[in-house]
C-alpha cells in the first residue's frame, strides 16, 4: 500500500501548483514502475487530478495486464453524510485485486 500525493510536498496553497510540477515527473515515473511490477497492482484514484496524472503517466493501461485503476470522487469533493454512501473504493480495490487472482486487503479491523 503506497499513498502518493501529486504535490508530495506542501507548504502552503499559492505554492501548491509550484510543488506539483517539481514533483510531477517523479510521480510518473514511479506509477509507470509500479504499473511494470509483476504482481497484480490496483491504484486507487481519488479525484479528478489523479486521474489525470495517472493517465499521463500510462497513457496505455492495456501494456500493463496486470493493472487495474479505481476511479473515485476526491473525499473533500464529497458533501453527503459520509464518504461512503455511494460504492465503497475500498471494496472495489479488493474487487479489482481479486479479479487478477491477488489477495485481497484487509482494510479493517485496523489494529
Amino acid at each position: 500500500m503506497l499513498f502518493v500525493n501529486a504535490s508530495w510536498t506542501f507548504t502552503h496553497k499559492k505554492h501548491q501548483s509550484a510543488h506539483k510540477e517539481i514533483w510531477r515527473l517523479v510521480t510518473e515515473h514511479l506509477l509507470r514502475q509500479i504499473a511494470a511490477a509483476q504482481g497484480g497492482t490496483v491504484f486507487l484514484l481519488l479525484g479528478r487530478e489523479a486521474q489525470d496524472v495517472f493517465r499521463r503517466s500510462i497513457p496505455e493501461p492495456d501494456d500493463f495486464p496486470r493493472t487495474a485503476s479505481i476511479a473515485h470522487p476526491h473525499p473533500t469533493a464529497y458533501r453527503g453524510d459520509t464518504y461512503f454512501n455511494g460504492a465503497n473504493p475500498l471494496i472495489s480495490v479488493n474487487q479489482a485485486l481479486q479479479a487478477m487472482g491477488e489477495a485481497e486487503i484487509e482494510w479493517w479491523p485496523f489494529p
